[in-house]
């Protein structure tokens, strides 16, 4: 799986205290929503603005985070008398892109699709980045067997649009009663797929494995959640539909750009994002949400040194303590989660 960049955030966060510390924050001293967001993402190019009510704007900017992918940043900017402060960031694959409009909903910002779906709600920062709202839950895919060389799912659209499922990448991740375990099965959607509205669809999902022709194991096992990836790169082939850039376990928090993070529910009420590469140190970064009055609130931020023969297999929890397992169950490290 791709991974999200830690050094990013710590960025994010120290550039958002400077926005805040800025001239335009001291009283007397004028500044615009645009001044302070280009302040954050000096590379920012091609910036849109969205006026919202209550002194609330959101901008757009489209910056490149590699040779071959493009992201649609998003600063959502509220001035509340003492001079704009953001409050939000979001991004989102520029081939991913499908926000029309914007509406500010309480302490959040919602964008809508043009077809009136909901696709994402920004929770508003008191300080960043501490609260984010459950994400809208458009697409989920059920685990119903295997055969020779695939495994069988049931796609279903849970909304009244039509849902795009393009080409992609599907992990399986198997909770069991107190541990999650993250299967390294290498499992693809081959061919694009259109859900009508409220309407299920059977998938085969194509092994490409040289060992495992026909995991039987798997039908054993009383939960499997498939996660799934969209990997095409060109321009959507049914605009008028709602083509995730993924879908994960319901519930999660809504975190913005989804295929570069690893995210995870331990528990109804527990989830982990799962990042590397600290400060330009090769180390791991795991950060903890629990979800508490109906948000996804950040509880701890623990970091360890990477060693390239492991990786996190499987998530273990016994109360307040989460155990972080490799491949062949050792303790990578132990967690306390408040």
């Amino acid at each position: 799986m791709h991974r999200v960049t830690s050094t990013f955030v710590l960025l994010l966060m120290a550039m958002v205290a400077t926005c805040a510390a800025a001239p335009g924050n001291t009283p007397g001293v004028e500044e615009s929503p645009p001044g302070c967001a280009r302040r954050v993402f000096p590379m920012g190019q091609e910036w849109k603005t969205f006026p919202l009510p209550e002194r609330v704007t959101v901008l757009r900017c489209s910056r490149k985070e590699s040779e071959y992918r493009s992201l649609h940043q998003y600063c959502v900017v509220r001035d509340n008398g003492s001079g704009p402060r953001l409050v939000h960031t979001y991004s989102v694959g520029k081939s991913d892109d499908q926000f029309a409009r914007f509406a500010l909903k309480g302490n959040e910002v919602w964008a809508y699709h043009a077809n009136g779906a909901l696709l994402a709600r920004m929770r508003l920062w008191v300080k960043p980045p501490v609260l984010h709202a459950p994400a809208p839950e458009h697409a989920r895919l059920r685990f119903a067997g295997t055969g020779e060389g695939h495994i069988l799912c049931e796609a279903e659209n849970l909304t009244d649009y039509p849902v795009l499922l393009r080409r992609g990448r599907v992990y399986i991740v198997l909770p069991e009663g107190k541990r999650t375990v993250l299967n390294n099965l290498c499992v693809w959607l081959r061919e694009e797929t259109l859900l009508p509205p409220r309407q299920k669809k059977p998938l085969q999902l194509r092994i490409v494995a040289k060992r495992t022709i026909n995991p039987r194991d798997l039908m054993r096992r009383k939960q499997v959640h498939l996660v799934y990836r969209a990997s095409d790169s060109k321009p959507i082939s049914h605009p008028e539909a709602i083509a995730p850039a993924a879908i994960f376990q319901p519930g999660l928090p809504d975190m913005g750009d989804k295929d570069q993070l690893q995210l995870f529910r331990l528990s109804d009420e527990l989830a982990v994002v799962d990042g590397d590469t600290i400060g330009g140190y090769l180390s791991y970064q795991f950060d903890f949400y629990r979800l508490k009055q109906g948000l996804w609130q950040l509880a701890t931020r623990v970091e360890q040194s990477a060693n390239p023969r492991l990786g996190v297999s499987a998530y273990e929890c016994n109360g307040n303590r989460v155990r972080l397992l490799d491949s062949d169950e050792n303790v990578i490290m132990e967690v306390e989660v408040p």
